[in-house]
Formats: C-alpha cells, sequence, structure tokens
C-alpha cells in the first residue's frame, strides 16, 4: 500500500514539475470565430493543443 502511494506522489509530482496539467484549456481562432476545449491531461509546451482528452468544446462566433 505504502508503495502504490509513493508511485502515485511521484507521478504527481512528475506531471507538475514537467508543465502537465490535469485540466487544461486551449483556445483557438477557427473560421467564423473562436473554439475553446477543456480537457485532461493538458500540455501547454504544444502548440495546438494536443495530447489533451477533450471534456467539453465550446464555440464563439465572431462578429
Amino acid at each position: 500500500m505504502q508503495k502504490s502511494i509513493a508511485v502515485m506522489l511521484a507521478a504527481v509530482a512528475a506531471m507538475m514539475f514537467s508543465g502537465c496539467v490535469a485540466i487544461g484549456r486551449h483556445s483557438a481562432p477557427v473560421e467564423g470565430g473562436k473554439k475553446t476545449t477543456v480537457g485532461l491531461i493538458s500540455v501547454e509546451s504544444i502548440g495546438d493543443g494536443y495530447p489533451m482528452i477533450p471534456l467539453y468544446t465550446s464555440f464563439e462566433q465572431g462578429k
């Protein structure tokens, strides 16, 4: 039990120090507006917001 907790803590610490976040948000302009995606395990250093497991996507229409 103690080994599994230590492994989980090490994984969380590595994720926090590497720039990964558990829940991330990515916004990008698309034709006719702006698309925003909220998802799990977002990596900010990658320009298009992926790899991400999308949970919610919204679209805001431009004027």
